[in-house]
């Protein structure tokens, strides 16, 4: 939709920088529990991080902000809540893919 206003038609082009609203950040990443790449390159129990440039970055906890952006059932709180902020919404009553209510 911004992209729509006067003056943002390239927001969201892919050929476009995205600008940085904060500093950058990169957390530290878990050890290797195996060898993803064979003889040489990363080894079991060597450190990984997120600011590295080649390699595997190993990180058992899922992406908390990707699931809540997936989840848009009333058990997650952010999705109730921005419904119930959202004048004129109305619940979709359905079945998704895997057959669940």
């Amino acid at each position: 939709y911004n992209n729509l206003l006067p003056g943002n038609s390239l927001f969201g082009s892919a050929d476009q920088v995205f600008p940085r609203g904060l500093d950058i950040f990169f957390r530290p990443g878990e050890q290797i529990t195996f060898d993803p790449d064979g003889p040489g390159g990363q080894a079991v129990g060597q450190s990984t991080h997120y600011s590295q440039t080649k390699g595997a970055v190993f990180d058992s906890q899922p992406r908390t902000i990707s699931n809540l952006i997936a989840d848009l059932t009333a058990s997650n709180p952010a999705a109730e809540a921005a419904f119930n902020q959202t004048p004129g919404s109305t619940v979709v009553n359905g079945t998704r893919a895997d057959g669940s209510p």
